[in-house]
């Protein structure tokens, strides 16, 4: 199992998120085929479908493959309760231009910058690499092909792409007042069986803190929870491999910037014993008041308290015991 905290505005503005880079001032002399104000023009109507429920919209600049993962994508998204989604620049390769006035390809860095509602303090980002086309300047712009974006700081690795509403076909999603299960349709019957023990942790977990805990700033009142079996799938999950990333979001209002955390989330690997036993009511139980006592503390790495879960001290870090379903970490309660 494993607790994320996500974040990624930080970074998304760090890099020149929103400037598009090379955007104009390409070949001198040189059409521009491609503007800054085409390019926001995509996102725009992309963050205005996906609020309006337009799908034939929202899919209409997307070509090939792109179209129909993308579709996917859109339905999954559809049924996330977010308090806030929509599509902004981070960078831009390629400057849009052709002397000839045609055929002109870009890639372009976007970021899904989103707040899940009751779940994340503030929004973070997911980011996506688009590459957009356009043949000339009577054609629209297409955008043939969709990814993760490697280019975060000059990781290799993408910003906690894949979500699960990248990977799913079809997704499941469970709302609750102190959680988000999600899971894939699939596995629908499972994810109901297992969402409202893993509801109760939290709202047991959240209110031993709030009697107990100590006063930490952005502290989460929700968590979004995906349940997987498929190890492959699960490892995937968020480019992470069970591995807290540990970016954090961006807090606004003040003179500075303010590195914060933005909100966390927990993945569990469904195929473990403690969702597979006889006694899995239980187990489930105790590894979802586990994780959400982890995703209390992202906040604060540093914080150690007793809340006596157990009888004993917490010491707060994320932990992935996927692989061991039957073993106590060194730092459970």
């Amino acid at each position: 199992m494993a607790v994320l905290g996500v974040g990624g505005l930080a970074l998304f503005k760090a890099v020149g998120g929103n400037s598009m880079n090379g955007a104009e001032g390409g070949v001198p002399d040189a059409d521009q085929v491609l503007s800054q104000e085409d390019i926001g023009t995509l996102l725009d109507g992309r963050t205005t479908a996906l609020k309006s429920g337009d799908e034939d919209e929202c899919l209409a600049p997307f070509a090939g493959k792109a179209k129909e993962t993308q579709r996917k994508l859109f339905r999954n998204l559809r049924k996330v309760p977010f308090a806030e989604a929509k599509y902004k620049v981070i960078l831009q390769t390629g400057d849009g231009t052709n002397e000839y006035g045609s055929d002109v390809k870009l890639a372009l860095d976007v970021a899904f910058v989103h707040q899940v509602e009751g779940v994340d303090v503030h929004p973070v980002s997911e980011w996506y690499r688009w590459t957009v086309e356009r043949q000339s300047e009577a054609a629209e712009p297409r955008i043939t092909e969709v990814g993760g974006s490697p280019s975060a700081c000059g990781s290799a690795s993408a910003v906690y792409y894949p979500a699960p509403w990248d990977i799913y076909d079809d997704m499941y999603v469970k709302r609750q007042p102190h959680t988000v299960t999600i899971a894939a349709k699939k596995n629908a019957a499972d994810a109901s069986r297992f969402a409202p023990i893993i509801e109760q942790g939290a709202k047991t977990d959240l209110e031993l803190w709030e009697s107990k805990g100590p006063s930490v700033a952005n502290t989460p009142k929700g968590f979004l929870v995906v349940l997987e079996p498929d190890r492959k799938t699960y490892a995937k999950l968020y480019n992470s491999a069970g591995e807290d990333i540990g970016w954090d979001a961006e807090r606004y209002g003040g003179e500075k910037d303010e590195l914060e955390f933005g909100g966390a989330r927990i993945k569990m690997d469904a195929s473990s014993g403690r969702f597979t036993s006889p006694s899995w009511q239980c187990d489930v139980a105790d590894i979802s008041r586990h994780e959400v006592a982890h995703a209390l503390v992202q906040p604060d790495r540093d914080v150690v308290c007793t809340l006596g879960v157990r009888g004993s001290r917490i010491s707060f870090r994320p932990v992935d015991v996927s692989n061991e379903p039957d073993a106590v970490a060194a730092n459970d309660w």
